[in-house]
């Protein structure tokens, strides 16, 4: 998830929300974001993220994407992405 009025500059806080970047039981914060998918085939031998990528282009980056979400202060339980 990439904040939606955040402009890209590098780093991870400014690109994605991982798990690295924060811990995990911190959640996101408070606020409307771009959703980004990006789902690769896997080559055996090379890792789940070495194959081409099985998505659509514009799922996967936040310039392209159509996928949105909101993030409030309580708990969130956001609905599945359908994609077509």
């Amino acid at each position: 998830m990439v904040p939606s009025s955040h402009r890209l500059s590098g780093g991870c806080p400014s690109a994605t929300l991982r798990s690295e970047c924060r811990a995990m039981v911190d959640g996101a914060p408070v606020g409307q974001y771009v959703v980004t998918i990006d789902w690769r085939e896997t080559i055996h031998g090379h890792g789940s993220s070495s194959g081409r990528s099985l998505m659509p282009s514009k799922y996967r980056t936040p310039k392209d994407s159509p996928l949105r979400v909101t993030i409030g202060a309580e708990t969130n339980n956001l609905d599945p992405f359908k994609i077509p």
